[in-house]
């Protein structure tokens, strides 16, 4: 729960105010006293309850502030360009909120908020492609825009360590200029229309990405042999991949040693996978899904040759 305030050293005036989870309810009145914090570094107001007011433009008057958070404040409306007068901010956070923001929001914020360093745009309506000019966000390291009505366009992403754009509607295929960026950790597309082949270009040596998710899209022809290149994978949602193999699936996952949990429910396919080629392979494994794939378990033992980490296990369907 937050609740805190720390003020200047010299002059006492506030510089950070933690009101977040703080069971405050009412409108963000313009009026408010707040706007006269004019040395405010931080400000986080998340989970409260402002009644679906909106946000209010003189918010972009604290051109001190470095972090604003107003995640699930039930705020309304459309987001105020005054926003973008906030030049110094390194955080800024307007998830889960019913809110939309004019087709040149994210061009214009990649030319004035040139200081951002984690993003979360989670739930607001932008309705307009990522703009090519985001990369010169170039301190930019998590950028999150999961159901944000984004269309079929991907743009290069920079210095980023985690990109989540779920339950967008993206179609086509990945660009390889995603899978290069060097210090891409985590990637989450997932309940997306990617419809083409599978591809990761020329994968980056060594990848650094660790965490892969592309459940329920429409990806056509078989996994690419590059998705072995990504040696500190750990955790791969393929589920609701529906395409077939020329290979055994399973044999050709437990190529990816280092991966503890893996979602690949719903596959489509006429292969059978043999949890015994697995088990013996992704020994560290301790979550696995494989509801509705055709498993078969003739050439083990199930319980003695589980690896000693798996705490999950879903067979069912």
């Amino acid at each position: 729960m937050g609740r805190y305030h720390t003020c200047h050293a010299k002059s006492g005036e506030v510089v950070e105010l933690d009101l977040s989870s703080s069971c405050f309810h009412g409108k963000l009145s313009s009026k408010s006293s707040l706007f006269k914090l004019q040395r405010l570094r931080v400000l986080n107001l998340a989970y409260n309850d402002l009644v679906s007011s909106e946000i209010p433009s003189q918010l972009g008057t604290l051109k001190e502030l470095t972090l604003l958070n107003l995640s699930n404040t039930l705020s309304s409306g459309t987001v105020p360009t005054e926003l973008l007068h906030l030049t110094k901010l390194v955080s800024l956070d307007l998830s889960s909120n019913s809110l939309s923001a004019q087709k040149s929001f994210l061009n214009n914020l990649s030319q004035n908020l040139t200081n951002l360093e984690e993003l979360n745009l989670g739930l607001v309506d932008i309705s307009s492609e990522i703009p090519p000019n985001i990369s010169k966000l170039s301190s930019l390291k998590s950028l999150s825009l999961d159901e944000c009505t984004l269309p079929p366009n991907i743009s290069a992403l920079c210095n980023l360590e985690t990109f989540e754009a779920s339950e967008n509607i993206f179609t086509g295929t990945l660009p390889s200029t995603l899978f290069n960026t060097p210090s891409l950790t985590y990637i989450d597309l997932k309940d997306n229309q990617l419809n083409a082949i599978l591809e990761f270009g020329n994968i980056s040596s060594p990848s650094k990405l660790e965490r892969l998710s592309l459940g329920n899209n429409h990806f056509k022809g078989s996994l690419p042999i590059s998705i072995l290149s990504l040696v500190n994978l750990y955790s791969l949602d393929l589920s609701y991949y529906n395409t077939g193999m020329s290979v055994d699936f399973g044999f050709f996952l437990s190529q990816l040693k280092g991966v503890i949990d893996m979602d690949i429910s719903y596959k489509n396919t006429t292969n059978i996978v043999d949890l015994s080629t697995i088990f013996l392979h992704l020994k560290s494994l301790s979550s696995l899904q494989l509801s509705g794939v055709h498993v078969s378990t003739a050439k083990m033992g199930l319980v003695s040759n589980l690896p000693t980490n798996l705490g999950t296990l879903h067979l069912s369907g």
